[in-house]
């Protein structure tokens, strides 16, 4: 008898061997899949982060011939004529010409030019 109660409480501790096993092999396949969640949740958090930076406050100025031009004042001159002449500023560019003292610009409302 001795036999079959040691067979029997072997076959039993194997049993909870595989059973703890299975239960530790379940518990790092769930711990890795947290893990690579959580990685791919940082790394798509990373690029939103970088478009979320604002731009710095830049001043931009042309010297020429003893004058100085501003191009944020320039800008606010053409944007408030395209408004006068009901023109759509969308696509606004905006070329100086210091020797000219003009700006001239164009836009989806079509094109002018104002004096410097």
């Amino acid at each position: 008898m001795d036999t079959k109660t040691t067979a029997a409480k072997t076959g039993t501790a194997a049993a909870k061997t595989a059973k703890t096993t299975k239960a530790a092999k379940a518990a790092t396949a769930t711990k890795t899949a947290k893990a690579a969640k959580t990685t791919k949740s940082a790394k798509a958090a990373a690029p939103a982060a970088r478009a979320k930076r604002t731009q710095p406050e830049i001043s931009f100025y042309l010297q020429y011939a003893n004058r100085e031009y501003s191009f944020a004042e320039i800008r606010q001159l053409v944007l408030d004529k395209c408004e006068a002449e009901e023109m759509d500023p969308k696509d606004l560019r905006i070329y100086v010409k210091p020797g000219d003292d003009k700006a001239y610009y164009t836009c989806a409302g079509g094109s002018s030019s104002i004096a410097l």
